[in-house]
């Protein structure tokens, strides 16, 4: 493979996980139970890791020189897992969310701290 084949399949790859890392926030909001305040908080989280992921992975790859394919294929990457996984995988990461979330609560209970 040459070396843009290579870098292309990678940075869909990171779009696929960046969407993914995305439903695991979004399993969290549940927790929050809508708050504006502590939504769009932890929206700006994922969205600054996620950009100091891109650019640190851009930077690895080929010294932070962007390419419009590696945009297109975050895109893609990203496009792609919406398409096809993420609705089961927010599903798993809904119900480990609330499964831990009253596993917490009831060693809290147990501890007397709730």
């Amino acid at each position: 493979m040459t070396d843009e084949a290579v870098s292309l399949f990678l940075i869909f790859a990171l779009g696929a996980v960046c969407a993914c890392l995305y439903d695991l926030f979004r399993a969290f909001h549940i927790l929050l139970k809508k708050r504006a305040a502590a939504v769009i908080i932890s929206d700006v989280v994922y969205w600054i890791a996620v950009t100091q992921g891109i650019i640190y992975f851009l930077w690895k790859i080929n010294g932070v020189a962007i390419q419009l394919y590696e945009i297109a294929g975050l895109f893609l990457g990203a496009a792609l897992y919406f398409l096809t996984l993420s609705r089961y995988i927010y599903r798993i990461f809904s119900v480990i969310v609330i499964k831990t979330a009253k596993i917490m609560r009831y060693i809290l209970k147990i501890v007397g701290l709730q």
